[in-house]
């Protein structure tokens, strides 16, 4: 079975593996299961001394990028292993280690999100005075360094809950407090929030169809045209449709 309770995210691994990422209820303890056609072997990373507590935000808190290094969102900081086996994160030190003497506002980091691209967006929880910064950041694979997102760039000081990103190479990003904005070109731009659900955006999915799909406590919707400037949006199921 699992080890410990909590199932909090669910990830493919380069090698094909399936892992389960499991919390205690404290968030004091992380595992990675992983599943071997039959049964999970729990994993227990080696994140040493400095990191205590792995938050309580679910989905999107741990991934390998593609060139094979793990990231973790904790609380006391953003945890990078390197290329290595699922098994082997129990007996490997962490390649780095983020926080705010990286230029973060804070250490309390709440998801990860690669894109096409290879840059990982890294979000944290919110800082009392929107003047400091915004809760969002991207690390780009380019120049190996992090650019932290000022107010004045992002339409929204809330707190990033949420990613996806479309076949038009759109970056699609849900907040807590439901604002959806898509980020093109360099530019992020705020979707009108007229015709979905209202509330904080959980989650979204980008299928194979190019839609786009995201929801909240009060219901689902659905945005087919995921390229366009003015998408439509399809609540629930119901085929009902509202222009952006």
């Amino acid at each position: 079975g699992l080890v410990l309770d909590g199932a909090s995210a669910i990830l493919e691994t380069h090698a094909g593996e399936l892992l389960v990422l499991t919390r205690n209820r404290p968030n004091t303890h992380l595992a990675l299961n992983r599943f071997d056609g039959n049964r999970f072997h729990g994993i227990r990373p080696n994140f040493g001394s400095t990191i205590h507590f792995f938050g309580w935000m679910w989905c999107q808190i741990v991934l390998q990028d593609r060139a094979g290094d793990w990231w973790f969102a904790t609380e006391d900081g953003l945890c990078r292993f390197p290329f290595v086996s699922a098994a082997l994160i129990a007996r490997t030190r962490p390649k780095a280690i983020y926080t705010s003497r990286d230029g973060f506002l804070n250490d309390l980091f709440t998801h990860v999100f690669e894109d096409s691209n290879g840059d990982i967006w890294v979000t944290r929880k919110p800082v009392e005075h929107p003047q400091l910064g915004t809760s969002l950041s991207r690390w780009s694979r380019t120049t190996a360094s992090f650019h932290h997102y000022t107010i004045q760039e992002l339409p929204t000081f809330a707190a990033p809950s949420a990613f996806a990103e479309d076949r038009f190479g759109g970056l699609w990003i849900g907040f807590e407090d439901g604002t959806l904005v898509r980020h093109k070109e360099g530019r992020f731009s705020r979707i009108p929030s007229k015709g979905f659900t209202k509330g904080g955006i959980s989650a979204l999915y980008a299928d194979r169809s190019g839609r786009i799909w995201f929801g909240n406590e009060t219901g689902l919707t659905r945005i087919d045209d995921s390229g366009a400037e003015q998408p439509v949006f399809v609540h629930d199921g119901t085929d009902r449709e509202w222009s952006g």
